[in-house]
């Protein structure tokens, strides 16, 4: 029996959501998903528990493939250091209702990307 309702939330429910799609399929998918790309880049935000376990799909950090880079770029940390506040973020970027939905979270992990990237533009064209 498979749960393919992400909201899921009742007894055993880590059990119940591997019967959702199998860590190899995963670990497939990430690399389908990558393709041809010799330097892809990830990021998340508050990165460092989510690197652990995406490595772990792949078996100890130095199993990745040759390709990846062996460190997630971290959201939480850009913010930092561009003086960007969690009001700013909650101003500019809601947090989605969807949260810890893969997907869901990285449309929010992109939209929350470019606006820091704007934030970025926007400050440093406005020191001329």
């Amino acid at each position: 029996e498979r749960y393919p309702d992400p909201n899921y939330s009742g007894p055993n429910w880590r059990q119940k959501a591997l019967a959702w799609m199998k860590l190899k399929d995963i670990k497939e998918g990430i690399i389908e998903f990558v393709g041809d790309d010799r330097e892809p880049e990830f990021y998340a935000y508050y990165a460092d528990y989510d690197w652990v376990v995406f490595c772990r799909l792949f078996g100890r950090m130095i199993d990745l493939p040759g390709h990846f880079p062996m460190w997630c770029r971290d959201l939480k940390q850009m913010m930092w250091e561009r003086g960007l506040t969690g009001e700013w973020k909650e101003k500019t970027v809601p947090q989605n209702k969807n949260e810890h939905d893969a997907l869901a979270d990285a449309k929010w992990n992109w939209e929350l990307y470019i606006k820091i990237m704007l934030a970025e533009r926007e400050k440093l064209s406005n020191k001329d």
